[in-house]
């Protein structure tokens, strides 16, 4: 049966508390739920149902004091209004206590995401669990996500109504905001059913958008209301808030946003810390795909690793399908640009020291050759992902920094040498650092730019492998570089007496294949000979901050896969130079770039015609 002719009340945020918690001056949260109830009866005093979307409590820490409060509050809503009241979870919400006191279950409680659906006068109200327990944003669990789809399935002609509390869409709150970390698994699910519309909260605040094709409709909270000011970049927080009246009309949602408050005292100003609330989140998405559920403690471990040493290794970035699925594209990329490196060394190009020369839309040399990055990212879909990929992204984020992109990309297959090579020449490039001239940084902790190797083949300590020294990223002097072997060949092979491993404090990073070696680019490092029996294959990733300046090369696939509607993330959008998603140095547009890099040595050979030009 179609939905029609139904009103139901949306509340959130009741952020019950134990007195004198938070605000005690000014907030009394069950007296405001008390209000707002007050203004319910003046404008829809006989809805068909209530609906609320989570943050019942403030924190796990007021979950014994503030869930009787929410036991009594629903009690005496069914009491007085004779309907069913709908109640979800949120980010401020503990599952055990909630089932234990609200829910009346007896230990042992069960465990699991808190989800169920209710047929009212023909509309199926499906409520989801967004809340992940200590984390701020929002996820859905795959047992949940699996059951949605079982629910939507049972009743395929049915018009649905989902709500919970995290908003699965895009909220421009300061900058643009999306709070469930996998919303396409959502979307994907309700995909060809008739989902009339989305309730969620969250925000504190009245807020239309769409997801998925469904509206969806925020609501303010019931104890406070939260505004953004653009011109001094802060949230105002007041006391008392609104709810929403929705109304089923013709198996459509429409929504009226109530404000049960007029002046009200000023909670807090407050500045939001964007960068320390996003690293928390992607590190949580990266465990929750990794099944590592101390990922945030390992951030921080990691960071202090790589400021005290200048590198670290991020094993298992790629694994199983995933890695296969990269490795099968580079295969069939190197394939085609292996014919001309071949037909340029039969040629005689490539003599000098580490004789370089132009072929295929990049450079090669004597010793290895490079892919132009387009023709492999074009290849598959999980070559892009990885370069915005949820396990490296957290990493960068905290240290090149929230506004984090792409610089270049550099796709290299380093071929076997002879021993006869290996022991007169070394390995193909020598001991050096790609950048020395960030001084402000270095003493900030902080690099300018961070250079990611993923490998794709298991690098051991004779298959052309990265050496560095650690720590040499804060020193202030400069090794005797040019007296160790390396990029051999040319008039200075003379001077490089000694071998590459013969460098103080030398260390191998010893990777297997879908791991990565990520390192300051001030540290000091080289690769040594590739004496194994096989083609050495790696994706070599430079990052920097949004407001320098891309090559043209990256500046081509980024627009490349733009046109072919790849770049459809937000973390793709930043990484590859589209536009940040924090609001920062977003001065800087790829479409404005004009392709004039006549000194950038990854365009030295024929450019293009022209770059792709943006839309009009």
């Amino acid at each position: 049966m179609p939905a029609s002719d139904l009103t139901m009340i949306h509340l959130s945020e009741l952020h019950f508390q134990a007195e004198g918690t938070r605000h005690p001056e000014h907030l009394d949260s069950y007296a405001e739920a008390l209000n707002t109830l007050d203004h319910v009866r003046q404008y829809a005093p006989k809805p068909d149902f209530f609906l609320i979307t989570g943050d019942l409590v403030l924190g796990a820490a007021n979950a014994e004091i503030g869930y009787p409060r929410v036991r009594q509050l629903v009690d005496r809503m069914a009491a007085e209004f004779d309907v069913p009241i709908l109640l979800a979870l949120g980010n401020g919400d503990a599952n055990g206590p909630f089932r234990r006191i609200v829910l009346g279950e007896v230990e042992p409680l069960r465990a699991g995401r808190y989800h169920y659906s209710k047929v009212i006068s023909g509309l199926k109200v499906i409520v989801l669990d967004s809340h992940a327990d200590g984390q701020h944003f929002g996820d859905f669990d795959g047992d949940q996500l699996e059951w949605l789809r079982r629910e939507l399935a049972a009743t395929p002609d049915m018009d649905f109504l989902l709500a919970f509390h995290h908003p699965p869409g895009k909220v421009v709150f300061g900058r643009d905001e999306e709070d469930v970390v996998n919303a396409p698994r959502l979307a994907e699910i309700i995909a060809g059913y008739n989902v009339i519309g989305i309730l969620c909260g969250h925000f504190h605040m009245p807020y239309l958008s769409s997801f998925a094709g469904v509206p969806t409709a925020l609501t303010s909270g019931v104890c406070s209301t939260i505004t953004w000011s653009d011109p001094k970049q802060m949230i105002h927080e007041r006391a008392g808030g609104g709810y929403n009246i929705v109304h089923i009309r013709d198996r459509r949602m429409l929504v009226r946003f109530m404000d049960v408050t007029s002046e009200r005292p000023t909670l807090r100003w407050a500045e939001t810390k964007w960068h320390e609330m996003r690293a928390a989140r992607l590190a949580t998405e990266s465990s929750a795909r990794a099944g590592d559920l101390t990922a945030p403690s390992l951030l921080d471990d990691q960071v202090a690793a790589y400021k005290r040493d200048g590198f670290i290794v991020i094993e298992d970035v790629l694994h199983g399908v995933e890695l296969e699925r990269v490795q099968a594209a580079f295969d069939r990329a190197q394939a085609r640009t292996r014919v001309d490196w071949e037909e340029g060394r039969a040629k005689g190009k490539g003599v000098s020291e580490n004789g370089e020369y132009y072929a295929s839309g990049t450079w090669h040399a004597r010793k290895y050759f490079d892919i132009y990055p387009l023709h492999l990212l074009e290849q598959d879909d999980t070559v892009v992902e990885l370069i915005a990929h949820p396990k490296l992204l957290p990493f960068l984020s905290a240290t090149v920094g929230e506004d984090v992109q792409t610089a270049t990309i550099q796709v290299r297959v380093l071929e076997p040498q002879t021993a006869q090579d290996a022991l007169e020449e070394g390995g193909y490039v020598n001991w050096h650092r790609d950048h020395g001239n960030d001084e402000e940084w270095r003493y900030l902790g902080r690099p300018l730019n961070t250079k990611v190797i993923v490998y794709l083949t298991d690098v051991g300590p004779d298959d052309g492998c990265t050496a560095c020294v650690p720590g040499s990223h804060l020193w202030q002097h400069r090794p005797d570089h040019a007296a160790y072997k390396g990029m051999g060949g040319g008039e200075n092979q003379a001077t490089k007496s000694r071998d590459q491993r013969d460098m103080p404090g030398m260390v191998a990073a010893e990777v297997k294949a879908g791991s990565a070696f990520l390192f300051n680019t001030r540290l000091w490092h080289t690769t040594l000979p590739n004496r194994g029996s096989r083609d050495r294959w790696c994706v070599l990733t430079l990052y920097a901050p949004f407001y320098q300046k891309q090559p043209g090369v990256t500046v081509e696939a980024a627009m490349a896969l733009e046109a072919a509607g790849q770049l459809n993330t937000p973390e793709r959008r930043q990484l590859f130079g589209l536009e940040p998603m924090t609001g920062a140095n977003g001065y800087k547009r790829l479409a404005q770039h004009n392709g004039d890099d006549a000194d950038d040595r990854m365009f030295k050979g024929v450019r293009p015609p022209r770059l792709g030009l943006p839309p009009a």
